[in-house]
């Protein structure tokens, strides 16, 4: 069951991680500005703001590398058995 979830993380953690991002964003708009939330606009611009961050952010700590790497640990470890 772990390894399960464990990969399914591995397969998907691009849009797990914008899911977050976007929730988080969302929430401190939320705290500190509300207002902008009516806005339409705002909102537009903050999820394509929040889009192009994570995938910098995503990038920047090489979690797309070190995701492949565990990838094809396990695909060379299946393989070996």
């Amino acid at each position: 069951f772990p390894v399960t979830i464990i990969m399914f993380f591995l397969n998907n953690y691009k849009g797990i991680s914008h899911i977050f991002s976007v929730i988080i964003f969302f929430g401190f708009t939320y705290i500190f500005f509300p207002k902008f939330l009516t806005d339409p606009v705002y909102d537009l611009v903050l999820l394509v703001s929040c889009f192009f961050v994570t995938n910098f952010a995503i990038k920047y700590v090489g979690l797309d590398v070190a995701i492949e790497k565990e990838l094809n640990k396990i695909a060379k470890e299946k393989s070996d058995k």
